[in-house]
């Protein structure tokens, strides 16, 4: 189900962000990998403007938080 172009760039965006926590050291990258790599992953909406704009804006069907659709993101952006 879905464009296979639009899944190929999230499988890559995905893959990238499995490795950002390379790049940082110390406990943050401790932190972040296991936010990343562990059991269950984990969204980084760290502060209420965010999670604010996130709900606005992702298309999460099932979680009523959250846009059901693309056509209910165009409804609200008019």
């Amino acid at each position: 189900m879905g464009d296979e172009a639009v899944k190929a760039e999230l499988e890559l965006a995905y893959q990238k962000a499995k490795k950002q926590p390379e790049r940082l050291k110390g406990g943050q990258k401790k932190i972040a990998n296991s936010h990343i790599n562990g059991e269950k992953i984990v969204s980084g909406f760290i502060h209420v403007g965010g999670r604010y704009y996130a709900r606005g804006h992702l298309v999460v069907p099932g979680n009523k938080k959250y846009i059901q659709s693309y056509e209910e993101y165009r409804k609200k952006q008019k």
